[in-house]
C-alpha cells in the first residue's frame, strides 16, 4: 500500500509539471519579451531620457518632449532648459535647438547646435551632429529665401521721392 501511495504521488507530480511546466515556461517567455520589448522601445523613443541621472530631472524633460507633441514648444522650451541646468546633457542642447527653430528663432537655434556639436568627443560623433546641425542650417537658409522673394522691391518712383529732400 505504501508503494502504491509512493507511485501515486510521483505520477501525480509528473503529471503536474508536464502540464504545468509549458504555461509557466510560456508566461516567463512572455513576461522576458515584454521587457525587453519596452526597454527597446524606451531606447529607441528617447536616449536622452536613459542617460539622465535623476528621477525627477527625468521626468520633467519626458513632460517638456511631450509639450512638444502637444506643440506646446515655448513651454517645452523652458522645460528643456530646466533640464540642461540640472545636468548639463549635451543631448538636452539639440532639443532645445529644435524647438528655438520650430518658434522662429534662428539665431538661437543655431547657437544651440553649434555647442551640441562641439560637444562630442570623437569626429565620427561630431559629423553624425554636424549633418543634424546641417539640416537645420538648410531649412533656415530656404525660410530666409522664402522670406526675400515675398518682400515686394519697391517701385522705381517711390523711392524717388523718398530721396528727395
Amino acid at each position: 500500500m505504501l508503494v502504491r501511495t509512493i507511485v501515486r504521488s510521483v505520477a501525480l507530480s509528473a503529471l503536474s509539471l508536464a502540464l504545468l511546466a509549458p504555461t509557466a515556461h510560456a508566461e516567463a517567455t512572455t513576461a522576458k519579451k515584454k521587457a525587453e520589448t519596452s526597454s527597446k522601445v524606451l531606447i529607441k523613443l528617447d536616449t536622452t531620457a536613459i542617460k539622465l541621472q535623476r528621477d525627477d530631472v527625468r521626468q520633467l524633460y519626458l513632460q517638456a518632449k511631450q509639450q512638444v507633441r502637444f506643440g506646446q514648444i515655448e513651454e517645452a522650451v523652458k522645460g528643456f532648459r530646466a533640464v540642461y541646468r540640472r545636468e548639463g546633457l549635451a543631448d538636452v542642447l539639440f532639443d532645445m535647438a529644435e524647438c528655438e527653430a520650430r518658434l522662429g528663432h534662428m539665431a538661437a537655434a543655431l547657437s544651440l547646435h553649434r555647442r551640441y556639436v562641439r560637444s562630442f568627443k570623437t569626429p565620427l560623433d561630431r559629423l553624425v551632429a554636424a549633418a543634424r546641425f546641417g539640416a537645420i542650417v538648410k531649412r533656415i537658409q530656404q525660410e530666409r529665401r522664402s522670406a526675400s522673394a515675398q518682400t515686394p522691391a519697391p517701385s522705381a518712383g517711390a523711392t524717388r521721392a523718398r530721396n528727395r529732400p
